[in-house]
């Protein structure tokens, strides 16, 4: 499931860099600087795990199931408020050429 919902994502962000610059230079850079991003974004979550059940860090079980809910919890939220700041940040200023329409009946 993760791949596919991560196929989803990329395939559009690397199709961008060809729409925001014609330079074969800056499409580099651009996709460099996105994959530095995306393997930084599959790093962060993984800091320092939690305290464990048994230490003084954590009085209770309940207390532990509570911190890990609200951890996942927020991934997702963070996730989407960056989404929403790429989405909106993002210009397309070469868009592509639109496509000759083909004659009714004519197979691809």
């Amino acid at each position: 499931m993760f791949g596919a919902i991560y196929s989803f994502v990329n395939t559009p962000c690397g199709a961008l860099a060809v729409m925001i610059s014609h330079s074969p230079a800056d499409r580099v850079e651009l996709n460099a600087f996105r994959m530095t991003g995306c393997q930084a974004g599959r790093i962060a979550p993984r800091g320092p795990p939690p305290p464990s059940p048994g230490s003084a860090a954590a009085e209770s079980m309940t207390q532990h199931q509570y911190g890990m809910a609200l951890y996942v919890l927020a991934l997702p939220v963070i996730g989407s408020i960056l989404w929403l700041c790429v989405a909106r940040g993002c210009v397309v200023r070469y868009p592509p050429a639109p496509r000759p329409a083909e004659p009714a009946g004519h197979a691809a």
